[in-house]
């Protein structure tokens, strides 16, 4: 008998409980009900330092500061080269953003593509322990206007200051005339005429005399440029940007 009661009790328990979870069921509603979507989960923030070393390593590091427009890089030794196909890490996602580029002293190269087509950028630093600047490093820089390269260069790559429509021009201090040096705004290397810039004010230049070669790229889409003087001493030149532009030549 006594068993019995409990065992009632027991099932009298059991629908109480029951019947609270459905009363519980019955009282929810859409409107306390917090369904989470996309939009309710924080965006993950993309990296603004990293490694940039050669091959991606950690003797370079870099890091953008985003509430100035910064991009720094500091270290030692070169930097990563892109390959095809690849973007530097602030290209693909500061691009708009970037508007300075400092690079620390104790840094000897500027890597393949290292800028390329930071169009944003108004001015960057560059100290006197680079010695190299690679293949397409500052292409397509489109707002540098003036830029101001080391002492001491012995290298400078295909197309590194291609497409800079408004540099105005080129300029290194203390440089000899065997090497990398400016005239007048016009990068030489020794004898040879490497890029006149494109946004040089005046609508005729003449080339110094003494030049020997003029690379095929060196007077790429000038803005004013229409009339080019050659001197007797040079001996190669590559007419075909000049032509592309109506440029005319007097030999």
């Amino acid at each position: 008998m006594q068993r019995s009661l409990v065992g009632s009790e027991m099932c009298i328990r059991d629908r109480d409980k029951t019947e609270k979870r459905e009363e519980n069921i019955d009282n929810t509603t859409s409107e306390n009900i917090t369904v989470e979507t996309l939009e309710d989960v924080p965006e993950q923030g993309v990296a603004t330092s990293g490694n940039y070393g050669a091959n991606m390593g950690n003797n370079i590091t870099w890091n953008f500061d985003e509430s100035t427009g910064t991009l720094t890089l500091s270290g030692n030794g070169e930097m990563y080269d892109l390959p095809d196909g690849e973007k530097a890490p602030w290209r693909k996602d500061f691009r708009q953003q970037v508007q300075h580029i400092i690079i620390k002293d104790g840094i000897t190269s500027i890597g393949t593509k290292a800028f390329y087509a930071l169009d944003k950028v108004v001015d960057i630093r560059i100290p006197n322990s680079v010695k190299i600047i690679k293949k397409g490093a500052l292409q397509k820089c489109e707002s540098i206007k003036e830029l101001h390269l080391p002492n001491g260069l012995v290298g400078i790559g295909e197309d590194a200051f291609a497409f800079m429509n408004e540099c105005t021009g080129f300029k290194i201090d203390n440089s000899e005339e065997a090497s990398f040096h400016t005239i007048n705004g016009v990068l030489f290397f020794g004898t040879t005429l490497l890029y006149y810039p494109q946004n040089k004010a005046g609508n005729s230049y003449s080339i110094p005399y003494g030049t020997q070669i003029v690379k095929s790229w060196s007077f790429t889409n000038p803005k004013y440029l229409t009339t080019v003087y050659i001197p007797e001493t040079v001996v190669t030149v590559s007419y075909t940007h000049l032509r592309a532009h109506e440029t005319t030549l007097h030999l």
